[in-house]
């Protein structure tokens, strides 16, 4: 997905284009990104081998969780319906991004004006 936000899309661009649309999916999730390498954390443990690197809690159901990924104390945890639903929320308005534009390109154009929405908010 990340490669319809920065337009490319090719071998050593995978952190890159991972980012560009993580950070789509809510504040909470640009912050934690900036505490925690979420490509490498979460993201290429569960490719490679299917364990976050690290000590990691999974919960299947949301409850309150804020953000589908979170760090407290060098322990992970993974919340699998949070994280789908903002993951959801984000391609939506990724799509609704792509084809308000009068001439779709790639990467997308959102304008500057366009302030970031809360997760699960989003339609």
């Amino acid at each position: 997905m990340g490669g319809f936000v920065t337009g490319k899309i090719g071998q050593g661009l995978s952190k890159q284009t991972f980012d560009a649309f993580l950070h789509r999916m809510g504040p909470e999730y640009r912050v934690l990104n900036q505490r925690v390498n979420v490509y490498d954390v979460f993201r290429c443990g569960m490719a490679h081998e299917y364990l976050v690197k690290g000590n990691c809690g999974i919960s299947m159901l949301k409850g309150t969780a804020p953000c589908g990924l979170q760090e407290a104390g060098g322990r992970y945890h993974f919340n699998v319906e949070k994280y789908f639903e903002d993951f959801g929320a984000a391609c939506r308005e990724l799509h609704a991004d792509l084809i308000a534009q009068p001439n779709p390109t790639l990467p997308i154009r959102v304008s500057q004006s366009k302030t970031p929405k809360k997760p699960g908010k989003r339609r």
